[in-house]
C-alpha cells in the first residue's frame, strides 16, 4: 500500500477506534420504544415536589429572580 507498517496499521486502528466510538454514541430503539420515547416528550409529566424543591434551591443559590 506504499505505506510503512507503523503508518499502515495506525491507520487501522484509527478508523477501527472511530467506528467503535460512533456506534456507542448511538441509541437503537424498537419502533415500540422510540414511539413511547417520543410521547414521552410531547406529554412530559408534571414536576415532583422533590423536583420543585431542587429547582427552588438552585434558584436560591444563584440568586435568580424568576
Amino acid at each position: 500500500m506504499g505505506m510503512e507498517d507503523t503508518s499502515y496499521a495506525l491507520s487501522v486502528l484509527h478508523e477501527h477506534a472511530r467506528g467503535t466510538i460512533e456506534s456507542h454514541e448511538r441509541s437503537h430503539l424498537s419502533e415500540a420504544d422510540s414511539k413511547a420515547f417520543l410521547a414521552a416528550l410531547d406529554t412530559p409529566a408534571e414536576p415532583t415536589e422533590s423536583l420543585r424543591g431542587l429547582f427552588e434551591l438552585h434558584r436560591s443559590t444563584r440568586g435568580d429572580a424568576d
